[in-house]
């Protein structure tokens, strides 16, 4: 199995606090291709298996997204491309009646490359 997570830090790993997750107990395959990819094809469940590639590039999110019933309103990748602006944009559908009760943590990575050398 392979975990988008990272490995906590030596010091942090007697830290580690247990938590049950339901999320974790009968997970519709589609939910659990977010967080983790089985080897083995037949073992992720899915109508159509991803490649190592495809899992790479999906957003990670965490149970708790699906927790709230949050989705993705289109296709959307882990690593976006700016506008000539420096924009880019990801929609998510919240539910109703969370409203404004919501709080979104993110974290953005800048690379940027320089076509002209290209």
């Amino acid at each position: 199995m392979q975990d988008k997570s990272s490995t906590p830090a030596k010091q942090d790993r007697d830290k580690i606090r247990y938590q049950y997750d339901e999320h974790y107990f009968l997970t519709d395959p589609d939910e659990f291709i977010q967080e983790f990819r089985a080897r083995e094809p037949e073992w992720q469940l899915l109508e159509r298996p991803i490649s190592l590639e495809e899992f790479e590039s999906l957003p990670f999110v965490r149970s708790i997204f699906f927790h709230y019933g949050l989705e993705f309103t289109e296709p959307t990748q882990s690593v976006l491309s700016a506008d000539s602006k420096g924009g880019a944009e990801v929609k998510i559908n919240v539910p109703d009646y969370l409203g404004d009760d919501i709080i979104f943590h993110y974290q953005v990575a800048c690379q940027f490359f320089n076509y002209d050398r290209v």
